[in-house]
């Protein structure tokens, strides 16, 4: 008996891939009935079913049973005959333990296969006195009613375990019915393309069964000329670019979709030349399948012409006829998608026209070599001196600093940095800039560092990025190469090769510019611009004599023009608004006549307000203005009036409120290769480059921006790898919950990364968890008190930040769902920021403020201590009326009990003021609004004299009206 069990079985897996053929037929008796039933006494549900990811363990003698950690064991039956199903009822005889064993069984139902219905889940049941869900799963009557009217049902059983770990048996399945009621003969789906179908023969049989193809069969070396559509838009040869994924193998396969490794096309296109107006079809056949595309699209010229779903649970062929028209002349056919499923051509074919030939895709128009703007070798900034941001220099591994040899990068800042190099188009015709770009004659990737075994301060290249590409005329690129240790010599010299323009070469000297421009912002409105410029290094002098805009001059305002407040302000009313979300190039000019430049993104006129998983129901309360992480509907958004961020996988169906696409969470926490951070530091920042993330998220979701957020127990060094990979420069400082850190170690971190990513703007995502044990905080460790999460708020906005998020709400990862006193300060410093929200936008760091409060001793618990200021005050400089001064006394680092936080009294902030700005009055910004306070200004200072500070408070100082 033994012997022949395993027979069966050994045949029965054998023959798992076919399962039963294409399903089970349908035999009604007399009566129109049909039933089929297993209690799984035999094993033919392992024939009956197609099963998914599962093999025949999945079945034991009398039912479907799975235990911990089995995820997602599926077994899909197919009913199918020539009658229409007029009724159906289903039943399914079931057990599962979610409460003990994390079992959970569901039952799912298709007329095609493809288009599931969720029916039936184990977990919406109550438990017994053992706490399984017994209740057998029931689909009939107006339930059912949907699944009616085909010759086709569907029925999918799903097992899951979501425990994790090892279990008993904790689902059961242990009987199916189906009872099938049918009627007459099914009538055949309307044939949409029969017309279409019957004249491709009939043009085929009058031009002599002449067709011409791009058919997959033909060797490779013998196909016509065919492109595919790259991340932004421009049409390529198969193998032409290495990181876009066009292997040939049997097939031509494209897809909407994003990848972490390989870009995949999003087209396939070919070109023909007609010598006349003849008439013109087109069969394109595909393979579907089941990830096949829902929304395939042929074009003609750019014109949609035809549609087809390409998808089946069964891979077959089919075939999409489409009707062109034109003229003589060089036309363009490109199949595409609407959706993220995948498109397998197999051949493009075209009958009719009589002169109709393939031809390559047309040459661009010859045009003018690039105007370099500037170039510039950006060094890194030096790392904040005694801080918990610093690698090395305190190697204390209990304060989260790992590698002593980092050390060096204080002394030797300036050999790591990036180039800049800005192009622009001044011709009458656009530009393609190709992809091999040359560094001191060699290609650019033959100076990548290797991951897995160049040390840490290896010299080479980690990134690299050209925005755009195709310039139209006027427009302006930057190429941004961001090294590791930059390469030896006294400069560099880069070739930027063009598709039909010279080679534009620049050399750059390895100097630091005079200059930076450290944040532009356009006004709500894009019709007027802010930039500000900081001179390199503090106390040097010189003077800003010019500004332009995407290479041209613009007539603005300077203030501090000669540097002497330690920056430059230039204010500029536009002639023509600049767009949302449109890139551009701004220019500074020394009285020297050196150029400086820097390309930014025009955001829109928000202060992001968020928390991680916080619910779109209590965002009003909170005073938060976007939905943070998951992905929310656009009805969502519009009936609690927020924004939302997406996920990379969602950014090809973004509505108009989602506001970014968020990348990998930390990537340069996951950079470890080769056996350390060190050694791979920027995998990731590479990897996002060759999937060409930023420019999908650019071209296939132009109205949001790009968002990552850096990792907080990482170091100075990961900061400036990162900081200029995404449209906003973000950061996640631990100081709290893990090492017990000095507060100071926010506006620090902040402050540093902020001018990592110059100009984008900064964002800071605060810690607000920890107030349970086990959510990946330390036994050690806490979440922070009220006080401590408003102190770090001030100082984030401080240092320039211009959005806010928070980690976490939820309770399941000791959120503050489960405190309602830091719930209550997180909704009141949202009200604070809505209250001065343009002010913030608009501001730039300054070192203008200070306190006469004295020195502390501040530092790490148990290690480390440093003076720093016993109250600490910032200012932002928002365009020439305003001045915003944060103030944050001091808050002694300690775990895992609170703080004894001692308040500062009777102190006096000192803001200095510039020329322009001397006229002020004082308020102090509060949730409830502003509120007018005592300000004595003499000549060049304003004094606001401050009776009590506990933890954060902000002040704003106007141009009185």
């Amino acid at each position: 008996m033994r012997t022949v069990t395993i027979a069966l079985l050994v045949c029965i897996t054998a023959g798992l891939c076919a399962a039963s053929d294409r399903g089970i037929a349908i035999r009604p008796d007399a009566e129109g009935q049909f039933v089929y039933e297993d209690d799984f006494s035999t094993p033919k549900c392992l024939t009956d079913a197609f099963l998914g990811n599962t093999g025949p363990e999945v079945w034991q003698e009398g039912a479907l049973v799975i235990s911990g950690p089995n995820r997602h064991r599926t077994l899909t039956w197919r009913f199918f005959g020539d009658r229409t199903i007029t009724d159906l009822q289903v039943t399914v005889e079931q057990r599962a333990n979610a409460r003990q064993w994390g079992g959970r069984n569901l039952l799912y139902a298709s007329t095609n296969g493809i288009d599931w219905v969720l029916v039936a889940d184990s977990r919406q049941q109550e438990g017994d006195d053992t706490r399984w869900q017994t209740e057998p799963f029931v689909l009939e009557g107006e339930e059912a009613r949907q699944f009616t009217g085909g010759d086709e049902l569907w029925l999918r059983i799903e097992l899951d375990n979501f425990s994790g770990l090892e279990t008993i048996v904790s689902n059961r399945v242990e009987n199916l019915r189906v009872q099938l009621t049918l009627g007459g003969p099914a009538s055949e789906a309307e044939d949409t393309q029969r017309k279409l179908r019957e004249r491709w023969g009939q043009v085929r049989e009058r031009v002599g069964w002449r067709a011409i193809s791009v058919d997959a069969a033909d060797p490779p070396g013998d196909r016509p000329p065919h492109y595919y559509r790259d991340a932004d838009g421009w049409l390529v040869k198969p193998g032409q670019l290495p990181h876009l994924e066009t292997a040939e193998r049997d097939s031509f396969r494209i897809q909407r979709v994003y990848r972490p490794d390989r870009r995949s096309p999003l087209g396939l296109a070919c070109f023909v030349e007609t010598e006349g107006p003849e008439e013109l079809l087109a069969r394109i056949t595909i393979t579907a399948t089941r990830e096949g595309s829902r929304q395939m699209r042929v074009l003609w010229d750019g014109e949609e012409v035809a549609t087809a779903d390409a998808a089946s649970y069964f891979d077959e062929p089919r075939t999409v006829f489409a009707a062109l028209s034109g003229g003589s002349g060089v036309h363009q056919l490109e199949v595409t998608a609407g959706d993220s499923g995948v498109v397998v051509v197999q051949e493009i074919a075209l009958a009719g026209g009589e002169s109709a030939r393939w031809v390559a895709r047309p040459p661009m128009p010859q045009g003018r070599r690039l105007e370099v703007l500037a170039a510039e070798y950006l060094p890194d900034p030096p790392p904040p001196a005694d801080s918990q941001a610093v690698e090395g220099r305190h190697a204390q591994q209990e304060a989260g600093l790992i590698f002593a040899g980092l050390q060096r990068f204080y002394e030797e800042h300036e050999d790591f940095g990036a180039l800049r190099v800005y192009l622009r188009n001044p011709g009458p015709e656009p530009v393609r800039i190709d992809s091999d770009l040359r560094l001191n004659g060699r290609d650019l990737a033959d100076h990548n560092v290797d991951f897995e075994t160049s040390e840490w301060d290896a010299r080479g290249v980690i990134w690299h990025r050209v925005r755009p590409r195709l310039l139209q005329p006027g427009e302006c690129a930057e190429v941004y190469i961001r090294f590791r240790r930059r390469p030896e010599g006294p400069a560099a010299d880069l070739s930027v090769p063009c598709e039909n323009a010279p080679t534009a070469r620049v050399r750059i000297p390895y100097d630091a510019p005079p200059a930076t421009i450290d944040y532009v912002v356009a006004s709500e409105g894009g019709d007027r611009l802010y930039v500000y410029v900081r001179p390199r290094a503090a106390g040097q002098r010189g003077r800003l004599s010019a500004i332009a805009l995407d290479g041209r001059p613009v007539e603005a305002e300077l203030h501090g023009a000669d540097f002497a407040d330690g920056i430059a302000l230039a204010v500029a009313d536009l002639d023509r608004p600049l767009e949302p979300w449109s890139y551009h190039v701004v220019g500074a000019q020394t009285e020297a006549g050196e150029w400086v430049a820097a390309q930014f993104r025009v955001l829109p006129w928000i202060f992001p307000r968020s928390s991680i998983h916080v619910p779109s129901e209590i965002c009003g309360e909170m005073n938060m203005n976007v939905g943070m992480w998951h992905h929310r509907s656009l009805e969502d958004c519009r009936e609690h009036d927020i924004f939302t961020v997406t996920n990379t996988d969602r950014m090809f169906d973004a509505h108009e409120r989602v506001l970014f696409v968020m990348g990998p969470d930390e990537p340069d926490a996951r950079d470890n290769r080769g056996g350390g951070y060190n050694r791979g530091l920027g995998y990731n920042a590479r990897r996002l480059m060759h999937s060409g993330w930023g420019t999908l998220v650019r071209t296939q979701a132009p109205g949001a921006g790009t968002w990552v957020i850096m990792n907080g127990t990482t170091r100075p060094l990961n900061w400036c790898v990162y900081g200029q990979l995404a449209d906003v420069a973000c950061f996640d400082p631990y100081p709290i919950n893990f090492y017990g850190a000095d507060h100071s170690f926010v506006r620090e971190s902040l402050d540093y990364v902020r001018r990592c990513g110059a100009p984008a703007p900064l964002y800071a995502c605060l810690e607000a968890f920890g107030w349970r044990s086990g959510q990946g905080v330390p036994g050690n460790a806490r979440g922070p008190i009220p006080e401590e999460y408003r102190q770090n708020v001030v100082q984030a906005l401080g240092v320039g930040t211009k959005g806010l998020t928070s980690w976490v709400y939820s309770a399941g990862a000791g959120g503050w769902q489960i405190n309602d006193a830091v719930r209550e300060e997180i909704a009141r410093m949202n009200a604070l920021i809505a209250a001065i929200e343009d002010e913030l936008l608009l501001g730039c760091p300054v070192d203008w403020a200070s306190t006469d409060a004295g020195l502390v001793e501040t530092g790490v618990v148990g290690n480390e201590a440093w003076p720093k200021e016993r109250v600490w005050a910032g200012a932002l400089l928002c365009g020439s009326d305003a001045i915003v001064v944060a103030v944050a006394n001091h808050i002694p680092a300690s775990k895992p009990d609170p703080p004894r936080i001692e308040p500062a009294r009777d102190l006096t902030v000192t803001i200095s003021l510039p020329d322009y700005l001397r006229d002020v009055e004082a308020f102090e910004a509060t949730p409830e609004g502003l509120q007018s306070i005592p300000c004595e200004v003499r000549g060049d200072a304003a004094a606001l004299a401050l009776d009590e500070v506990v933890s954060g408070r902000v002040f704003v100082l106007r141009r009185r009206r």
